[in-house]
C-alpha cells in the first residue's frame, strides 16, 4: 500500500510536467535529523534564514526517516535551526547553498536536560552526497576578488580540465575535457545563450553582475542535453531587503605596461628566414605592444522595491579597449567598445510562489588594425544583443515543485569598413612591385561584408517530486520539457557591389584578376525539444544513485531565400543588395532522434559525508550546430573568377567557377561522446577539501566534408624538411561533396585500384580524451579562500578541421578537408590538448595595515599545431593547390601567467566604503607564442612565424565604493 500511494501521484506528475514548459539558477538543502543512538527524529521543525531568500525564512519538517529537504533555493549563505519539544534546538549557523547543488546537513537532535538548551553545530559539510559529476563553483568571494581580463569567460577557462582556444584573451572559445569549441552549453539565469550556428555565445555578462558560476566538466545529468564538454551556468546577483550597490572604475594606459616582445627590423641583417619582425619603413609601426587606452567603468545596484515581497537589481558596464600587438601600428587602431546594461526583479505571490524577469541588453564595436591595410579596408565589426526571460517557481505541496521558464536572445551583427563607407571596393595587392609577399597590401574597401542576425527563443519547464518510501528508497524525480527554436541568417557578398579585384604578377599575366560573387543569403533554423527524466536515489545513509535519461528530437531546415542582386535602395547598410523577384527553394536538412542514459553512485565511505567515491557513465549528443552544415544552401550564388583589364574596365574570360551548394548526408548521424569517469572527495575538515578524478571519452560521428567519388590520381610527393616519401592524390574527375560523419571514399576511386599515403587510417571523424584531475578547495573562512587544480590530459583523433590552429571552429564557408590531400597526417593530437595545466585562484584579507590580497596562477602546455606543406598544378595537383600535414611534433611553449592584485577599503560611513586595489598581470613577463601567421612552410629553411604574444606585465588601478 505504501508504494501504491507513491506511485498514483508519481504518475499524475509525470502526465502533468508533459504540460509544463528549465536550466537551473538555485540550489537546494537536504539533511537528516537522527537522536543520539543514530535513530531518525520524525516531526522536528527545521527553519532556514537567508538574507538571499525573499521572505527571509522557510520551514520544512521532518518525515518518518528524519529527513528534512528545501528545494529551489537562492544561491547563497544560510542559518538552519531544528527544534522539536523534549529536545535541544539545533542550529547550524553556516551553510553555503551553491548552484545546482545540494548543501548536506546533517544533525544530532538530544533529549533536552533545561529549557532554552540550545546546541550550536559547526559548518556543513563542503562535498555534495547527491552528485555522481564533476563540477567546479566559484563563490562571490573569489569571482569579486581573482584578477582577471575584465571579462567572466576568464573564469570559466580556469577550471579544471577547461582552457581557452587561443589563450590570454577574453573570447568565449573554449575546450572543456576535450571537446571542440562549439561542443558547449553556455546559460545565464536559466537562458541558454548557446548559439544555434556557432555553438559558442554571443552574450556578455558583466563580471560585477555576477554571484556566481558553475562548470559542469563531467557527469552532468539528463537535465542537461545538447553538449559534449561542459556546461556553463552563470546566475546574477539580486536585490535584497536592504539597499546595496557599488561603483567601480578599472583604469590602465601605456605608461603602466612592460616589454616582453621587441621586434628586430625586417631588414636587419642575419634574420632568419619567416623571424617576425616589424616594417621600419612605416615610422608609426611599433615594435611591441601598445596600448592606448584601457577602461571599465561599472556600476551597480539592488534592494527592495517593497520588502520581503519584490526585489530589483541593476548593472551598467562600459568597456573601451585600444591595444596593439608588436609590429602593428598604433596609430591606425581602434578600440574594442562596450555597453552592457542588465536589470532584474524578483518577487513573491503568496508564500510558495517566487517569479523572476530580467533583461539584458549590450552594444558592441570591434575595429581592427594591420600595417599593411588603409583604413577605409579595415573591418569593423559591431552589433547589439538582446537578452530577455521570466520564469516562475511554485512549491505545490512539501514534496512537488514546478518551475517554468521562457526566455529569449536576438544579436544583430554587421561587418564592414571601420569608414562605414560602401564607396569603394576592395582591392589586394598580393604582389606589389613584381614581387609576391605574404603581407598582402588592402585598399578601398572591405571583402565579405555581412549583416548576420541569429536569435534563440525557448520554453522550459520542470517539475520536481520527492517520493519518501518508494521501493524503500527516497526518491528525488526531475521530469521536464525543454523546447527551443533557433535561427541564423547571413547577408554577403565578394564586396559592396559583389566583387573584389587583386593583383598577382599583373606584368607577367598582363591583366588583373576580379572575383564575383552576388549578394545571397544563408543561414539555418533548428527546432530542439528535448525530455528528460532524473532520479536521485538514496539507496541508504551511504549510498546514493544518480539515474536518468534524456529524449532530444533535433531538426534542421535551410529556408528559402529571396533572389538578390546589386543595387539601391539597399537593404542593408554593410553593401548596396537588393531583393529581386523569386526564392532559391529551402530543404529539410535532418531529423534526430537520440535518447542519452545517465548513470552515477556516490557512496560514502565514512558517515557524515566527508568522504566519497563516485563514479559516473553518459551518453551526450552535441548541438545541432547549423555552421557545420548550414552554407549548403541554394541560395548561394557562383564563385567565379575572371580576367580584369582595368586600363579599359572590362571583364576578360572566365577562369574559375565553383559552385557552393552541397548537400548534406541523408544518413549524417549527431555527434555522440561515451563519457566515464570515477573520482574519490575527502573533506580534511571543515573548510578543507581535495579530491581527484579520472575522465575517458569517447566521441564519434562529428561532422564535416565527406568526398564521395570522383577519380583520383596517385602523385609522389617529398617532404621538404625531410625527405619522406608520400603519395597524394590528384582529381582526375571531380567527386561529390557533402557534409556527414567521415572524410568520404575517395580511397576506393583510385584509377588502377592504387592506394595514397591518407588512405592507411580510419578516414571516421572521432575525438579520445584521458584525463585526471586533482582539486583543493579551501572555502572563504579565517579571512582568506583558495581553488586549486592540476589537470593531466591527452586528447586525440581525426577532427573534421585538422589544418587548423584552432580545435574545430565552424565550417561556415570554409573548404579545408573537402580535398583528399587534406587528410593526409590528419590523425594526432588535437589542438586543444594540455597535458599539463596548473591553476591557482587565492583570496586574502586582513593582511597588514588592513590590506586584501588575491591572486590568479595559470601554468599549461602551450597549444600543440603541426608543420604543413602547400602544393598546386607545379607539384602534379590540378585541381588548385591544397595544404597537408607533414609531422604534428610542434608545440607552442608554456602558457605562464601570475596576476595578483592588492587593495584597502576605507570606510566613509557605517554603510558606505571607498576602496582602491592595484593589479599587476603577467607578474613573470611572459612572451608565450599565442598564434602564428601560418602554419605552412614549404622552404626548408624556413621557421614559422608568430602572429600574437600574451600581453606584457602591466599594471592597473581599480577605484571604487560601495553601499
Amino acid at each position: 500500500m505504501p508504494s501504491k500511494r507513491i506511485f498514483v501521484p508519481l504518475l499524475l506528475f509525470l502526465l502533468c510536467a508533459g504540460l509544463a514548459w528549465s536550466q537551473v539558477t538555485t540550489g537546494s538543502m537536504k539533511g537528516v535529523i537522527t537522536d543520539s543512538e543514530g535513530k531518525p527524529v520524525p516531526g522536528a521543525t527545521v527553519t532556514i534564514t537567508s538574507a538571499a531568500l525573499i521572505g527571509g525564512t522557510r520551514t520544512a519538517y521532518t518525515n518518518d526517516l528524519g529527513a528534512f529537504r528545501f528545494p529551489s533555493l537562492p544561491i547563497g549563505s544560510y542559518a538552519v535551526e531544528a527544534t522539536l519539544e523534549g529536545f535541544t534546538k539545533v542550529q547550524v549557523q553556516k551553510v553555503d547553498v551553491r548552484l545546482d547543488a545540494t548543501a548536506n546537513v546533517p544533525m544530532t537532535m538530544s533529549m533536552a536536560t533545561k529549557t532554552e538548551e540550545v546546541n550550536v553545530m559547526g559548518e556543513a559539510p563542503l562535498i555534495d552526497v547527491t552528485q555522481s559529476g564533476l563540477s567546479t563553483n566559484y563563490s562571490k568571494e573569489i569571482l569579486e576578488n581573482t584578477p582577471t581580463q575584465r571579462s567572466f569567460y576568464n573564469m570559466i577557462q580556469i577550471a579544471p580540465g577547461v582552457s581557452q582556444s587561443y589563450g590570454d584573451g577574453g573570447s568565449d572559445r573554449t575546450i572543456a575535457f576535450g571537446s571542440n569549441m562549439q561542443s558547449n552549453s553556455w546559460n545565464v539565469d536559466g537562458l541558454e545563450t548557446t548559439a544555434p550556428e556557432t555553438g559558442s555565445t554571443w552574450l556578455y555578462q558583466a563580471p560585477d553582475s555576477i554571484d556566481e558560476i558553475q562548470v559542469i566538466g563531467v557527469g552532468a545529468p539528463a537535465e542537461y542535453g545538447n553538449h559534449l564538454g561542459a556546461v556553463f551556468n552563470v546566475v546574477t546577483k539580486k536585490g535584497g531587503n536592504q539597499l546595496h550597490g557599488a561603483g567601480n572604475m578599472y583604469w590602465t594606459n601605456n605608461s603602466l605596461m612592460g616589454s616582453n616582445v621587441k621586434l628586430p627590423a625586417c631588414d636587419a641583417p642575419g634574420l632568419a628566414n619567416g623571424a617576425a619582425c616589424f616594417d621600419n619603413t612605416v615610422p608609426t609601426i611599433d615594435s611591441g605592444f601598445h596600448r592606448n587606452q584601457f577602461h571599465d567603468i561599472n556600476l551597480t545596484s539592488g534592494g527592495p522595491i517593497k520588502k520581503d515581497r519584490l526585489w530589483f537589481f541593476g548593472s551598467f558596464e562600459s568597456q573601451r579597449d585600444d591595444i596593439t600587438q608588436p609590429g602593428e601600428d598604433p596609430t591606425n587602431s581602434f578600440p574594442y567598445k562596450e555597453d552592457a546594461y542588465d536589470g532584474k526583479v524578483t518577487g513573491l505571490i503568496g508564500k510558495k510562489n517566487e517569479f523572476t524577469g530580467f533583461y539584458h541588453l549590450e552594444n558592441y564595436d570591434n575595429g581592427g588594425t594591420d600595417p599593411y591595410t588603409v583604413p577605409t579596408a579595415l573591418y569593423d565589426e559591431r552589433g547589439r544583443n538582446h537578452a530577455w526571460g521570466g520564469g516562475l517557481t511554485s512549491t505545490i505541496s512539501n514534496n512537488l515543485l514546478f518551475e517554468a521558464h521562457y526566455a529569449g536572445w536576438k544579436t544583430h551583427d554587421l561587418q564592414n569598413s571601420v569608414a562605414r563607407t560602401n564607396a569603394l571596393d576592395p582591392f589586394i595587392e598580393e604582389t606589389p612591385n613584381g614581387v609576391y609577399t605574404p603581407n598582402y597590401l588592402y585598399t578601398g574597401g572591405v571583402t565579405y561584408p555581412f549583416d548576420y542576425i541569429t536569435n534563440r527563443h525557448q520554453v522550459n519547464g520542470k517539475v520536481t517530486y520527492y517520493a519518501e518510501n518508494f521501493l524503500k528508497s527516497q526518491h528525488e524525480f526531475r521530469f521536464g520539457v525543454q523546447f527551443s527554436r533557433g535561427n541564423a541568417d547571413t547577408l554577403t557578398a565578394a564586396g559592396t557591389n559583389g566583387f573584389y579585384t587583386y593583383d598577382y604578377y599583373q606584368d607577367y599575366y598582363g591583366y588583373l584578376f576580379r572575383v564575383y560573387q552576388e549578394p545571397y543569403r544563408y543561414g539555418a533554423i533548428t527546432h530542439d525539444l528535448g525530455t528528460f527524466l532524473d532520479d536521485t536515489v538514496t539507496v541508504n545513509s551511504r549510498l546514493t544513485l544518480n539515474l536518468g535519461v534524456r529524449f532530444d528530437h533535433n531538426s534542421g531546415d535551410i529556408p528559402s531565400y529571396p533572389f538578390l542582386g546589386v543595387g539601391e535602395p539597399s537593404i542593408t547598410e554593410v553593401g548596396h543588395f537588393v531583393e529581386l523577384p523569386g526564392h532559391f527553394p529551402g530543404y529539410h536538412a535532418m531529423t534526430w532522434n537520440k535518447v542519452s542514459p545517465r548513470l552515477g553512485f556516490v557512496l560514502q565511505t565514512r558517515q557524515g559525508g566527508k568522504s566519497v567515491l563516485q563514479g559516473s557513465f553518459g551518453v551526450y549528443y552535441d548541438h545541432n550546430v547549423s555552421g557545420n552544415w548550414d552554407y549548403a544552401s541554394p541560395s548561394v550564388t557562383l564563385f567565379q573568377r575572371y580576367q580584369y583589364f582595368p586600363d579599359t574596365n572590362t571583364r576578360g574570360d572566365l577562369l574559375f567557377e565553383q559552385n557552393y551548394s552541397y548537400p548534406v548526408d541523408p544518413k549524417i548521424q549527431p555527434p555522440k561522446t561515451l563519457q566515464y569517469a570515477l573520482g574519490y572527495d575527502h573533506q580534511i575538515r571543515d573548510d578543507v577539501a581535495f579530491g581527484v578524478q579520472y575522465v575517458y571519452k569517447d566521441t564519434t560521428d562529428l561532422i564535416g566534408w565527406e568526398i564521395l567519388g570522383g577519380e583520383w590520381a596517385p602523385v609522389s610527393f617529398n617532404d621538404p624538411f625531410t625527405g619522406k616519401p608520400y603519395t597524394l592524390l590528384n582529381r582526375i574527375s571531380p567527386a561529390n561533396l557533402s557534409k556527414g560523419n567521415n572524410a568520404g571514399d575517395f580511397c576506393s576511386h583510385i584509377v588502377g585500384g592504387g592506394t595514397a599515403s591518407m588512405c592507411n587510417q580510419d578516414l571516421g571523424y572521432f575525438n579520445k580524451y584521458h584525463g585526471v584531475i586533482l582539486t583543493f578547495t579551501k572555502k572563504f573562512s579565517n579571512r582568506w579562500a583558495l581553488n586549486a587544480s592540476y589537470t593531466w590530459s591527452h586528447s586525440y583523433g581525426l577532427n573534421p578541421r585538422p589544418l587548423e590552429q584552432s580545435q574545430f571552429n565552424p565550417f561556415y564557408g570554409n573548404l579545408r578537408g573537402s580535398d583528399p590531400n587534406n587528410w593526409l597526417n590528419a590523425y594526432g593530437n588535437l589542438q586543444g590538448d594540455r597535458p599539463n595545466m596548473i591553476r591557482a585562484q587565492g583570496v586574502f584579507h586582513n593582511l597588514p595595515w588592513g590590506l586584501t590580497a588575491a591572486a590568479n596562477i595559470d601554468f599549461s602546455n602551450g597549444r600543440p599545431y603541426t608543420r604543413q606543406a602547400s602544393v598546386s598544378s607545379g607539384g602534379g595537383l590540378t585541381q588548385g593547390r591544397q595544404r597537408f600535414i607533414m609531422s604534428h611534433q610542434y608545440a607552442q611553449p608554456w602558457f605562464k601567467t601570475i596576476d595578483a592584485t592588492f587593495g584597502k577599503t576605507f570606510d566613509i560611513s557605517k554603510t558606505v566604503h571607498a576602496f582602491g586595489n592595484v593589479g599587476v598581470y603577467n607578474i613573470l613577463n611572459s612572451d608565450s607564442v599565442l598564434d602564428l601567421n601560418s602554419l605552412v612552410l614549404n622552404d626548408p629553411t624556413a621557421i614559422f612565424t608568430p602572429a600574437d604574444w600574451t600581453k606584457p606585465r602591466r599594471v592597473q588601478f581599480q577605484f571604487g565604493v560601495q553601499y
